[in-house]
């Protein structure tokens, strides 16, 4: 009989240097900012697949007692973290934890194992079950893309109608006709016979004959 799928882990890397965010953390909450994010690792680690669902009020309530702050304080802390890129703002905008920093820290933890940790993909498709919808990365990349193709067929239209325009602009001198020979004639008489100067008079009597 195989053994179950074991989707939480007993261990996570701790680093010593947490960088500017942290300290921004711990500066705006004192040891409250700094207790609050190691203990919300500790809760990811320990829970299965490691996010946290605080739609539910009694799971924030238990959040905001396990690391012994005010509920109003969590969620000022959570708000900053998510904007720090620290947890996912696409998942805290629907109250969901999810760190994509602290799984990638996991990949030691489940190398040995037959099952892999669940991504933030597999988490979408797993939150939808439970009537939550989050916007998966190969969403926000379908989306990238389908705006990428539209530009570029309007740029594309718009080097289209550039050279339609440029074509209609465009006067083709009919040097063998009869217009053109009489203009060249014209142009000879009076002394203005440059090639400047008899295609301006070509163009003059054509824009008189087509107005």
């Amino acid at each position: 009989m195989s053994r179950p799928e074991k989707n939480t882990v007993e261990y996570f890397p701790h680093y010593i240097s947490d960088g500017k965010k942290m300290f921004f953390i711990e500066h705006k909450y004192g040891n409250d900012g700094y207790s609050v994010w190691f203990k919300l690792l500790e809760t990811l680690a320990s829970t299965e697949r490691h996010f946290l669902n605080l739609n539910s009020e009694s799971d924030l309530m238990f959040l905001s007692a396990k690391c012994r702050v005010e509920e109003s304080v969590l969620i000022s802390i959570l708000n900053d973290l998510a904007k720090l890129g620290e947890i996912n703002n696409i998942a805290w905008d629907n109250k969901i934890v999810w760190s994509d920093k602290f799984i990638e820290s996991l990949g030691e933890a489940y190398k040995r194992r037959n099952n892999k940790c669940m991504n933030y993909d597999s988490l979408c498709i797993h939150l939808s079950s439970l009537g939550i919808h989050l916007t998966s990365i190969g969403s926000v990349e379908e989306v990238d893309n389908t705006q990428t193709k539209l530009n570029n067929n309007k740029l594309d239209k718009t080097k289209s109608n550039d050279i339609k325009t440029k074509e209609k602009s465009r006067v083709i001198l009919p040097f063998g006709s009869i217009e053109f020979l009489n203009s060249w004639s014209l142009g000879r008489t009076t002394k203005k016979g440059s090639i400047s100067s008899i295609i301006k008079l070509f163009n003059q009597n054509r824009q008189q004959r087509l107005s």
